[in-house]
């Protein structure tokens, strides 16, 4: 009786144990779908982003298309500040957006780590690493929304400086030309700054090279002294080498100094 009764739970259990396993599958499957739809809402924020800072970064120079239409009605300081401030709010509301859809993503992950069923899948290496690449990427954004916003408030600031009066007052507009004299006299410093520091590494590196010649030439002197002391017979055979061309060249210069004297006798006496 009592291995019937336990023959009998074995049997109702497999289906408590089925119904189980199923509920577990759909909680996983419903799990992925919301990681999935974060990395989806994160990656369209990222392309916009991407988006708007070649807009934001062509902006000056006007060679984006949508620079080039919206300029070809505002030529001015004015209309390029005003297309200036538009992408800054968007760039500035998109990335607010992708901040909060990396924070839902690292709660997310918080939570399923708290689980006990999904703490083995929340920890695992490349979720970890899809979420700190979420992360740099943001802040790649911000780094780089920044240095483009200051570096385009401060070319439109001195666009306005230099060609904000000119239909204003002559005087003004001649000091806007002497301050246009006065960068490219800075420019032209700085190539000067350029050049010089190109020719003190020139020089350097000829020092350094006259250097290496000079240990090089110690090296043989010193190997050449190592050998006429090894061996006597060499040296001795050097020095009269030496000699000899000593003798040599004494006698050769009074041979040319006797037929200079003779040749000037001659030219005098005719």
């Amino acid at each position: 009786m009592c291995y019937f009764n336990g023959k009998r739970l074995l049997r109702l259990r497999k289906p408590l144990k089925y119904k189980s396993l199923k509920l577990f599958r759909i909680f996983a499957k419903v799990m992925v779908e919301i990681w999935d739809d974060l990395r989806r809402r994160a990656r369209t924020l990222e392309n916009h982003i991407d988006a708007k800072l070649v807009v934001l970064n062509k902006l000056a120079s006007g060679t984006s298309g949508r620079c080039e239409a919206l300029l070809s009605d505002k030529t001015t300081v004015s209309g390029k500040q005003e297309i200036f401030d538009s992408l800054s709010a968007e760039i500035e509301s998109m990335i607010a957006k992708l901040t909060q859809v990396d924070d839902q993503m690292t709660e997310y992950i918080a939570k399923c780590q708290e689980n006990s069923r999904t703490g083995t899948w929340a920890s695992g290496p490349a979720l970890q690493h899809t979420l700190k690449r979420h992360r740099e990427i943001l802040r790649d954004y911000c780094t780089e929304y920044n240095r483009s916003h200051d570096n385009i408030r401060n070319q439109l600031q001195r666009e306005s400086l230099l060609s904000g009066s000119s239909n204003d007052n002559p005087y003004l507009n001649n000091r806007s030309k002497a301050s246009d004299m006065y960068l490219k006299e800075n420019e032209h410093i700085s190539s000067c700054d350029r050049l010089l520091d190109e020719q003190i590494s020139i020089a350097i590196s000829a020092k350094e090279h006259v250097h290496n010649q000079r240990v090089s030439l110690r090296d043989i002197s010193k190997k050449m002294n190592a050998l006429t002391k090894k061996y006597p017979l060499l040296n001795s055979l050097m020095q009269k080498m030496q000699a000899r061309k000593r003798r040599d060249s004494i006698i050769m210069a009074t041979m040319i100094s006797t037929c200079l004297i003779l040749m000037y006798i001659y030219i005098v006496r005719m």
